[in-house]
Order: C-alpha cells, then structure tokens, then sequence
C-alpha cells in the first residue's frame, strides 16, 4: 500500500514540479505520468516524491477537503 496526497502544481521545470504541500514548497517527479502537466492542477504524490497520477483542480480540491474532514474526526 502507498500513501499519497493530493498537492497543487504551482510551477513545471521540465520532468519535475513544484507543488504546494500545506503552504511548503515540494519538487517531485514527472516521470511517472504520461500526461502534460500545468500550474493548477493537482497530482497524487507518493510520499517518496514521485507524482503518478493527475487529478482536475475540481477532483483535487474534492479529495483534499476529504482528506481534512477525515483527519479533523480522527
């Protein structure tokens, strides 16, 4: 089992991103994907900082508020 978050794309240099993680800055990976990414979208990044899959702004707002109600009712 993997654990990966959905984090917004702020910025592309090439084969890896920047992606916002709860207001920090992380870069990751492109290598996985076989789609063309751009700022906005969102990506599922495994915690070993490798994106594998792109998500729609709308799909990767969704998953985020869930991921926070579910942490706020733990």
């Amino acid at each position: 089992m993997c654990l990966a978050f959905p984090l917004e794309v702020l910025a592309v240099d090439g084969e890896a991103a920047i992606v916002d993680h709860g207001g920090a800055r992380r870069l990751v990976s492109l290598l996985l994907l076989d789609q063309p990414v751009a700022p906005g979208d969102y990506l599922l990044v495994q915690v070993g900082n490798f994106a594998f899959q792109r998500m729609t702004p709308a799909e990767g707002r969704q998953a985020r508020a869930l991921l926070g109600a579910l942490a706020g009712a733990a």
